[in-house]
């Protein structure tokens, strides 16, 4: 889920919704700056400067009496009379100076809401523009002399301003008044509600990488007065190619009036067309933009993190997110010479991660969120903190507390050196007080003991025989970035405590804290407000039986599982599509050997060479152990892979030579895996070149038999809410009373003045 203020929240759910509104940025994403400026002057009666700064065109102009301005056949309107009662039902979207620039010259004050940063900034002035005019920020100026075009660039570090005066002094023509169309602080379009007739935004991810997600989106523009058509030299279309960039923004207009924004970006036009009444413009995500094929597979071993961030860095992508598990998983099988995005694809399913795309439109090979978790405690008995996060089995040890040792309950005696400690999760340093309390619990007495009437001379007498240099544990979750969540899950261990808070932080400042008392459950739930955070603090304060350790078996984040989906929602019956049962899957493992005997690997005759270029010769299967011989020349090989050798010429007579390549090609080797899910069904097989060892094998036979016995999935309309994205955990409601658990791995969002969607979910189990 994004991350929308409550009020969002609450009146999305309402039955009868608020205006929605969608801006769409083709170009640099400025919209920002556009939205905090506004532009005043000495204006003539016939301007309308509201969409200046919304990519405003000059398709309405007024014939007005100037020098060499009215064209017979140029669609020049005359003006309408601006006598009382009878003001224009159209103006011209343009600003008009009052006075003929001869006369007077134009002065227009660019004014920014606040501070921002101006680099660039691209004036539409018209057929009849400037020739000479200034830009001043208060203390420089840029001086535009000469100027002979009616779109112009004004590149200047104008740097960090609030206000910037546009002085024009002199015009293509004479006697003739300034007009300016649009204001770009940057090359872009933007469409807002009236040009925009329809869109869709469609969203697609698998689970286990089964497919490559996918973010498509579809616009449909309003096409007057042939401004779109491609055979019109004005035609903003003309302006887009391949690598424009379009991000998407969706509003919300909450009950006070306010408008809540939500940001789609990293999408790529990839085509568009035009008739008449409208135009079509497509985009897609960077992945599917990208078309290159990965040659750098190596039989080094390496961890699935060094091979992922090869391959992007290799795709010139910058913007992505490796999850540090990918760290822990080494392979030494090289990736096959195959598209760089598959290579992504078979690299996260063999770390049993998820490729997806975010939001922002970066990559991401993770979970269902781009962060790390770093822990900390003021107190870590055994050092096992860091596998709480793990829902693996935990040990005991047999410590000297109240009501804990049992013979024959499995207790453990702890070794003599700490090297060998198993893993026992986490277990406070400090055990409570003869009370239950920590020490640091003992400030506020009151609430510590509500039994006594506030008598505190009583409460200090039975809590003076307490351990005075005990301290409050707790164990700190920080994460890399902020995360948007609203639930957590805690195990505790042998020993339970019954009071204790749940503090959430961001920036260093506390934002909320949940307090949980009379709990005598060893698995906690809790909900609370979502929030952005960075930090979770978990704060003990008293154990169930007296002097008792805290002990935490497993910690785990809730994701977005409190966004319920409702029947109010949904646009009709949810549908459910069983899956077939799944008997077994079967996971092959690979091993590559080296041949004996060297063998010719390529050959290739080059001409017109160069000693100062690099050339490169590619192989159809995994070879190594490379050796160059040429017919002329002599040559030192640069660079080589299992699919590929770059070698550069030392010396050559002549301009032709003949490269033959010699080596040594892999034989693979194969062996199987078997999981067994049912007695009958299908059985899936499931290979990818990465896996090189039965442990690999194994986990990732486990990750595909999670997916596999999942029963099915439902599909649906829905009223359409942008805060929702794919991979999200959500609750779903049912029929039976009981919500669902589910996962959203289709989502599609509609907007035409209103939202609608489509939303496939897999059903994990009950919520």
């Amino acid at each position: 889920m994004l991350p929308v203020s409550e009020a969002y929240k609450q009146s999305m759910k309402s039955s009868l919704r608020n205006q929605g509104y969608i801006r769409v940025v083709f170009g640099f994403d400025n919209s920002v700056t556009q939205s905090k400026a506004s532009i005043s002057g000495d204006m003539n009666p016939y301007s309308n400067i509201s969409s200046i700064f919304k990519q405003g065109t000059d398709s309405t102009v007024y014939a007005l009496l100037e020098e060499n301005f009215i064209k017979i056949g140029a669609g020049m309107l005359f003006p309408p009379s601006l006598t009382s009662g009878s003001m224009p039902i159209l103006l011209e979207k343009s600003f008009i100076s009052e006075d003929l620039v001869s006369e007077t010259p134009a002065v227009v004050t660019i004014s920014f809401s606040e501070s921002v940063t101006i680099n660039k900034i691209v004036f539409n002035f018209g057929d009849n523009y400037p020739t000479d005019f200034s830009i001043s920020n208060g203390e420089d100026v840029c001086e535009i002399t000469d100027n002979d075009q009616r779109i112009v660039e004004v590149e200047y570090n104008f740097g960090t301003v609030t206000e910037l005066i546009l002085t024009v002094t002199a015009m293509k023509s004479e006697e003739t008044r300034l007009r300016i169309y649009s204001i770009d602080f940057e090359s872009h379009l933007i469409f807002e509600n009236d040009r925009v007739i329809d869109s869709s935004l469609n969203n697609s991810m698998s689970p286990i990488n089964e497919s490559l997600p996918q973010r498509n989106f579809s616009v449909d523009l309003v096409n007057e007065n042939h401004q779109f058509d491609l055979d019109n030299p004005k035609s903003e279309l003309n302006a887009l190619d391949t690598s424009t960039m379009v991000t998407v923004y969706y509003g919300y207009q909450l009950d006070d009036e306010s408008i809540e924004w939500l940001k789609y970006g990293g999408l790529y036009c990839y085509d568009w067309d035009a008739d008449e009444n409208s135009a079509t413009v497509n985009a897609r995500d960077i992945l599917q933009t990208l078309e290159k094929t990965y040659i750098g597979g190596t039989f080094t071993s390496t961890t699935l993190y060094n091979l992922a961030d090869a391959v992007l860095t290799y795709m010139g992508i910058s913007d992505y997110f490796i999850h540090d598990d990918l760290k822990d998983i080494s392979t030494t099988n090289p990736l096959p010479m195959i598209d760089c995005k598959e290579c992504l694809q078979i690299i996260a399913n063999a770390a049993g991660k998820k490729l997806m795309l975010k939001n922002d439109g970066s990559v991401s090979i993770g979970d269902n969120d781009n962060y790390t978790i770093t822990l900390t405690s003021n107190g870590d008995l055994y050092g096992k903190l860091n596998t709480i996060l793990n829902d693996d089995t935990k040990y005991v040890y047999a410590e000297l507390e109240d009501d804990f040792i049992e013979i024959g309950n499995g207790l453990l005696f702890p070794p003599a050196s700490s090297s060998s400690y198993i893993n026992v999760g986490f277990v406070s340093v400090d055990r409570s007080a003869n009370s239950g309390y920590f020490s640091g619990a003992q400030g506020n007495m009151n609430e510590i003991d509500p039994v006594l009437n506030g008598n505190l001379a009583v409460l200090t007498h039975v809590l003076s025989e307490d351990i005075h240099d005990i301290t409050e544990p707790y164990i700190d979750i920080s994460f890399s970035d902020t995360i948007y969540k609203g639930g957590i899950k805690i195990v505790f261990g042998a020993t339970i405590c019954e009071i204790f808070e749940v503090e959430l932080y961001r920036d260093g400042s506390l934002i909320d804290t949940c307090r949980i008392e009379d709990n005598s459950s060893q698995e906690v739930t809790i909900w609370f407000n979502e929030y952005v955070m960075d930090k979770i603090r978990l704060k003990f304060i008293k154990t169930c039986n007296p002097r008792n350790r805290v002990r935490v078996n497993y910690f785990e984040l809730l994701g977005d599982i409190n966004y319920k989906i409702t029947a109010d929602d949904m646009l009709g019956y949810a549908k459910f599509t069983k899956f077939s049962k799944v008997k077994e899957i079967i996971v092959p493992y690979y091993n590559y050997k080296a041949g004996a005997s060297e063998e010719v690997l390529a050959e290739e005759e080059l001409t017109d060479i160069n000693l100062d270029t690099i050339y490169s010769i590619q192989m159809s299967e995994p070879c190594s152990a490379y050796r160059l011989s040429v017919s002329v020349g002599a040559v030192s090989i640069v660079e080589s892979s299992a699919y590929m050798v770059k070698f550069r010429f030392a010396y050559i007579t002549g301009t032709t030579s003949t490269v033959t390549v010699y080596g040594k090609k892999h034989t693979k080797t194969e062996r199987n895996v078997v999981k067994t899910l049912n007695t009958d069904g299908e059985i899936i097989e499931w290979s990818n070149p990465l896996v090189n060892s039965k442990e690999m094998a194994e986990d990732l036979a486990n990750h595909l038999a999670e997916y596999y016995s999942i029963q099915g999935s439902y599909s649906f309309e829905s009223r359409g809410d942008p805060s929702m994205e794919v991979n999200d955990v959500i609750r779903q409601e049912h029929w039976s009373g009981k919500d669902l658990s589910v996962l959203v791995t289709d989502l599609s969002l509609g907007f035409n003045g209103g939202f609608s969607g489509n939303i496939t979910t897999l059903r994990l189990g009950e919520a």
